[in-house]
C-alpha cells in the first residue's frame, strides 16, 4: 500500500519549496484582510436578510422558519450563538461565517501540503481566497463557508483514514462529511467524489481502508442524516418557487472549472514574458492518486448539477450550489501555478493575482457583499418621510415574491420583507408584486385610488427590475405626480413621487 504523501523530494528541495512559499504570505494575508474582512461592516444583502429574519427571535423559532426559508439549520445555530454573545448587527452575524472561512484555509493549506507539497498548497489557498465565489460568501450570514469548512475537513480525514487505516480517521469523516449536508444539503455531491476518489484507490490496492469499511461508514452517515429528510423532501416539493435560473451555456460550464481573473492574470503573464523575451517553462504533473482525486473534486459538482439542468426541471447551475468544487479548483491551480518556471513568474502572477481581486471583488464593488444596500436604501427614505403615513410602496427583490398572491402569503410576507425590515423602513409600508399582470395592475390601481392620490407624495423601494416603477410612473403622472429617481443602492432603487406645486 502506497501512501498518497506529496511526491517523493530531496530534504533540500522541500525546504526550498517551504522557503519559496514564504513570499506568498503577503499576498494572502492582504487578500483575506481587504477582500473578507473590509466588508463585513457593509448592509446585509438580500439573501442574508432571509437569514436574519429566521434567526432574529431565537433557536425554536428558527426551527419553524427554517421550514419555510431552508438555509442551513447548523449555520442558524452559530449565527444565533453569536447574536447572543455580541449583539444584533451585521458584523457579529458574519463572524460565523469569517471564522469558518479562515478554518477552510488552514484546512485548506495542510491537504495540499499532503497532497502536493508547501509551494503548490500555498499558491492553491492564494487561489481560493481569491476565488470570485469564495469572496461572495466568506463574510455573509449564508452556511456556505461553513460548508466548504466541512467539506474540506471529511476529505482531509478521508485521505488520512485511506492512508492510514486509523478508525479515529474514519469516525472523523462520517461525522464531517454528514455534518456538511447540515450546513447545507446541496453539497451531497460530495459523497459521490468520496466514493469516486476511495474506490480507485481501493482497485489500485493504495488503500488501508476495505470497501466493506467504506460501506459501513457511508451507511453510518445516512443514519445521521436521517433528521434531514422531512427538510430535503419538503425543499424538493417546493423547488419550483425557488426557482429563477435557466439551462447554463458553454461560458458558464467552463468558468465553473477556471477561475476568470486566474485564467486572465496567467494569460497576460505568459504573454507578458513572450514579449520581453524571458525564457519559461511548466514541469509536468505526474500521475498520482492526489490528481485524480483533485480532478474529481473540481469536476464533478459542477459537472452532475450541468446535467441535472440540461435534462431535468431542477435548475441549481450557481456556482454557491457548486461551490464544494472550490477547494478542488484552488488545488488544481496550486499544483499547476507551482510547477511554473521560474520562480519570478510565479511571484509575479501571486502578485496580480491579489491585486486583481482587489480592484475587481473589491473596490470596483464597493467592498459590498451582495447586489443590494438596503442599509443605505433606507437612510434615504428617512429623510424622505415626513410622518409615519408617508406610504412608502416596496417590491420585493426575491423571486418567491414576483406575484400578489406570493407578496400577500401572510406565512411569507415577513421574509419577503426582511431587507426593510431589518434596517426599520420608515413610513407606511405598502407591499406590492415585482411583476405587473392583471391581478397586480388592479392592485395597483385600487392603492392609487384609494391611498395615492391625496398625498403629497410618497415614495417606491424595490429592485430596479421591477415594473411597477413604470407602471406607477406613467399612472401618477396624470395625477400631478413627478417621479424623481436617486441614484441606485447596487440594485435596489429608491424613487420619489412628488405632487408638482
Amino acid at each position: 500500500m502506497t501512501s498518497l504523501a506529496a511526491p517523493e523530494m530531496s530534504t533540500s528541495a522541500h525546504a526550498a519549496e517551504r522557503e519559496e512559499s514564504r513570499y506568498l504570505w503577503p499576498p494572502l494575508i492582504l487578500s483575506i484582510v481587504l477582500l473578507w474582512f473590509v466588508p463585513i461592516g457593509t448592509s446585509l444583502g438580500l439573501d442574508e436578510s432571509g437569514n436574519w429574519w429566521v434567526v432574529k427571535d431565537g433557536f425554536k423559532i428558527m426551527l419553524e422558519r427554517s421550514r419555510i426559508w431552508p438555509s442551513g439549520t447548523l449555520f442558524n445555530s452559530l449565527v444565533i450563538l453569536a447574536r447572543s454573545l455580541g449583539g444584533d448587527s451585521d458584523v457579529v452575524m458574519r463572524i460565523p461565517a469569517v471564522l469558518a472561512a479562515l478554518g477552510a484555509v488552514y484546512l485548506l493549506y495542510r491537504l495540499g501540503n499532503k497532497l502536493l507539497g508547501p509551494l503548490a498548497a500555498m499558491f492553491s489557498c492564494l487561489v481560493f481566497v481569491t476565488m470570485r465565489s469564495v469572496v461572495d460568501v466568506a463574510s455573509t450570514v449564508r452556511p456556505y463557508s461553513l460548508a466548504i469548512l466541512l467539506v474540506i475537513g471529511a476529505m482531509l480525514c478521508l485521505v488520512n483514514w485511506l492512508d492510514t487505516g486509523r478508525s479515529r480517521y474514519g469516525v472523523g469523516y462520517v461525522f464531517l462529511a454528514s455534518l456538511t449536508l447540515y450546513a447545507t444539503f446541496l453539497y451531497a455531491i460530495m459523497f459521490l467524489v468520496h466514493a469516486a476518489y476511495a474506490l480507485v484507490r481501493i482497485r489500485a490496492r493504495e488503500s488501508a481502508v476495505s470497501v466493506r469499511a467504506l460501506i459501513a461508514a457511508w451507511l453510518a452517515s445516512g443514519v445521521l442524516l436521517l433528521p434531514l429528510v422531512p427538510e430535503i423532501l419538503a425543499s424538493f416539493a417546493s423547488r419550483g418557487n425557488h426557482s429563477y435560473l435557466g439551462v447554463p451555456g458553454v461560458y458558464a460550464a467552463f468558468w465553473s472549472v477556471v477561475p476568470p481573473l486566474l485564467a486572465g492574470i496567467v494569460g497576460a503573464t505568459l504573454l507578458l514574458f513572450l514579449f520581453v523575451r524571458q525564457p519559461f517553462r511548466g514541469s509536468a504533473i505526474p500521475s498520482s492518486m492526489g490528481a485524480w482525486l483533485i480532478a474529481m473534486w473540481a469536476l464533478l459538482p459542477p459537472g452532475i448539477l450541468l446535467v441535472l439542468a440540461l435534462f431535468t426541471n431542477l435548475q441549481l447551475f450557481a456556482d454557491r450550489y457548486y461551490l464544494e468544487n472550490a477547494p478542488g479548483v484552488a488545488l488544481a491551480a496550486g499544483m499547476l501555478l507551482s510547477r511554473l518556471e521560474p520562480a519570478a513568474m510565479r511571484r509575479f502572477i501571486a502578485a496580480a493575482l491579489a491585486i486583481g481581486a482587489f480592484l475587481l471583488h473589491g473596490l470596483s464593488e464597493r467592498f459590498m457583499r451582495g447586489a443590494d444596500d438596503y442599509r443605505g436604501a433606507v437612510a434615504v427614505v428617512r429623510q424622505e418621510v415626513a410622518d409615519s403615513r408617508t406610504p412608502v410602496i416596496v417590491t420585493t427583490g426575491f423571486i418567491e415574491g414576483s406575484t400578489l398572491s406570493d407578496v400577500l402569503n401572510p406565512a411569507m410576507s415577513e421574509v419577503l420583507f426582511s431587507p426593510v425590515r431589518r434596517y426599520r423602513m420608515p413610513g407606511e409600508l405598502v407591499a406590492a408584486p415585482i411583476v405587473m399582470d392583471r391581478e397586480a395592475e388592479d392592485y395597483m390601481e385600487h392603492l392609487v385610488t384609494t391611498k395615492l392620490q391625496n398625498q403629497p407624495r410618497f415614495l417606491l423601494v424595490g429592485p430596479y427590475t421591477s415594473e411597477i416603477y413604470g407602471w406607477l410612473e406613467g399612472r401618477c403622472r396624470i395625477l400631478g405626480f413627478t417621479a424623481r429617481g436617486y441614484k441606485q443602492f447596487g440594485d435596489v432603487r429608491v424613487s420619489l413621487f412628488e405632487r408638482s406645486p
